[in-house]
């Protein structure tokens, strides 16, 4: 069967992205993200051993509408590296979604 555990990790992450802007007010977005782990879920250790890997290399997708002074995106993040540092052959891979919204200041 399939099992399921939710947990809490924060992560210091870097994207880098490439964007295609076919008019100014739409840009589509692609590119890695690289991440470190900064914390995770106490309550997620392996005998007093922490569970995830360190580093994590996503992609990112997303999209952005820029309006005037102001731009507003989402994105998907999808992990293309296994996080799993118990040692069990099950694979871990983070996924998410980012929400945005930023101000032009030049």
């Amino acid at each position: 069967g399939v099992s399921s555990v939710k947990g809490k990790l924060n992560y210091l992450n870097i994207p880098i992205l490439f964007c295609y802007r076919p008019i100014n007010l739409v840009a589509f977005q692609l590119g890695p993200q690289f991440g470190t782990l900064l914390n995770q879920d106490k309550n997620l250790l392996d005998n007093g051993k922490e569970a995830f890997k360190k580093g994590d290399i996503s992609l990112l997708v997303g999209a952005q509408l820029n309006l005037l002074k102001f731009k507003v995106g989402a994105r998907y993040v999808i992990g293309l590296n296994d996080i799993n540092d118990v040692g069990t052959s099950n694979k871990w891979k983070n996924q998410g979604f980012q929400l945005y919204v930023g101000v032009r200041v030049i």
